[in-house]
């Protein structure tokens, strides 16, 4: 719900009228780059079985390989550069184009869509989550290095509450793994699962996003 020329003021779902300060938590598996399937550059893949999953897609270890196998890399337009099992040649991950676009090729992810856009806020992904829709996002990752602000990290939003997001981040071995647990950087060593102030989440928010319609 909007008006011409000013923001969003609410969402109609199915239930009532939602408005986007309001908590919402979705039921969403999480699903790690490293377990059980060791990809450490794979953060895209994983991220993608996360938002398959909250479609009731049975996570298993097929499934992750055959997600991973058959990413969209490089020279295909907005593919993945570089290996996610050993890291050779990488550069950086899948586009969300490029990730958007494949996920509609499984049965959970036909209602896959890019939400990119340089206007793109955390006020709009807020009102994604009311629509019960887990959100994909690129930010920065616990290893990242002092000066790199490129945001080369696949993680997913599946909640809001009292101004906090609750990200899941599959740089962990564990759902359980807690802050510090990762590269160590604790700007973004937040945990595999995590509470994240909207603040701190701005700050690494680059307006790149997909979720589901």
């Amino acid at each position: 719900m909007s008006k011409k020329n000013q923001p969003a003021i609410g969402y109609i779902n199915q239930n009532a009228v939602a408005k986007p300060n309001q908590s919402k938590l979705i039921k969403v598996p999480y699903v790690s780059q490293y377990v059980p399937v060791k990809t450490p550059w794979g953060c895209a893949g994983a991220s993608l079985a996360m938002l398959l999953g909250s479609q009731g897609q049975e996570i298993t270890t097929s499934l992750l390989q055959k997600i991973q196998d058959n990413l969209p890399m490089q020279p295909t337009k907005g593919g993945q550069k570089g290996n996610v099992y050993t890291g050779v040649g990488f550069g950086y991950v899948i586009q969300p184009g490029a990730l958007s676009k494949y996920a509609r090729t499984f049965d959970k992810g036909k209602n896959v869509i890019n939400i990119s856009k340089k206007n793109l806020t955390l006020n709009d992904i807020k009102m994604h989550l009311q629509a019960g829709k887990p959100v994909l996002f690129y930010g920065f990752s616990s290893y990242q290095k002092p000066g790199d602000y490129v945001r080369n990290h696949c993680k997913v939003i599946t909640g809001y509450r009292h101004g906090d997001f609750r990200v899941y981040d599959p740089l962990y071995y564990s759902r359980n793994d807690g802050a510090g647990s990762g590269g160590k950087n604790m700007a973004y060593d937040h945990g595999a699962i995590a509470w994240v102030p909207k603040a701190t989440l701005q700050n690494e928010f680059c307006h790149k996003a997909i979720t589901l319609k």
